[in-house]
């Protein structure tokens, strides 16, 4: 991975790392979390939540780390949770081939990392209509609420509810919300020294296409330059509509990630 593009994954990591911390060290440990660093990877894994890959995966790893990958595997193994790794960047073609040969097969989408320059990012003509509040309350009738629906959750169990929780109150992270009763989109700025980073956002789906993700878009990224960041990250899937409306700030892609996941054992060699 390109030196740009590894820091600009370095926030995000960064972020999961504190984030998966505050979890593992609750009394009891209820969400089962747990974070390691192999290398210049990080592994992280919610046993409560084993169907989401977001929260199981190792992130980050490359050809440097190849040796530490049975490793990497036991640390999933030992929650019977299926090894995840997720490739960022050049990193991949050569990643590829040793993944394949353990067993691995490669997601059908592709996320990837996104950076702006602040410095150069074009000024809103005309500004959006819809106020935005910062500091927003972390209350599930309000900002937590317009997360869950505007993810598309049917339902949540108490779990995710609780890491949803946690994911949005990390120490230098500032909520914001957009329109009132009830409140139709919610969004989260992540500061971390020059660099910001976009974190979780959403809109109600009965309140889309009226300019709140934009607002908050355009209120996050005042916000992080008045707060002496240069340039700002946020993580998307490849080609969805968060991805192109970010692309309309100035956007432009640092990574592109792949999240490969070990669905069998790998083949003995020939004659094995």
């Amino acid at each position: 991975m390109a030196a740009g593009a590894a820091e600009a994954d370095d926030i995000v990591s960064a972020k999961a790392v504190v984030d998966f911390e505050a979890m593992a060290a609750e009394p009891s440990n209820p969400l089962r979390a747990a974070v390691r660093r192999f290398g210049a990877t990080i592994a992280t894994r919610l046993a409560s939540l084993p169907h989401l890959a977001p929260y199981n995966k190792a992130r980050g790893f490359d050809l440097a780390d190849r040796e530490r990958l049975p490793a990497i595997e036991e640390f999933f193994h030992q929650v019977s949770l299926p090894s995840r790794v997720e490739v960022a960047g050049t990193a991949h073609r050569h990643v590829a081939p040793l993944l394949e040969g353990r067993g691995y097969a490669p997601a059908p989408r592709t996320a990837a990392t996104l950076e702006l320059d602040l410095g150069s990012r074009p000024v809103a003509d005309n500004p959006i209509p819809c106020q935005v509040d910062a500091g927003a309350p972390l209350t599930a009738t309000g900002y937590l609420r317009a997360l869950v629906e505007g993810y598309g959750f049917q339902s949540v169990p108490a779990a995710q509810l609780r890491v949803l929780e946690h994911e949005h109150r990390t120490p230098g992270l500032i909520r914001y919300t957009a329109g009132h009763d009830p409140v139709a989109a919610a969004a989260a700025l992540f500061l971390a020294g020059p660099t910001a980073y976009l974190a979780g956002a959403a809109t109600v789906e009965e309140m889309r296409g009226q300019g709140y993700q934009s607002a908050l878009i355009e209120r996050r990224l005042s916000d992080a330059g008045d707060g002496g960041c240069t340039r700002a990250v946020a993580t998307v899937e490849l080609g969805s509509p968060s991805h192109r409306n970010l692309e309309r700030f100035g956007f432009e892609v640092a990574a592109v990630r792949v999240l490969w996941t070990r669905s069998q054992e790998p083949a003995p060699p020939p004659g094995a």
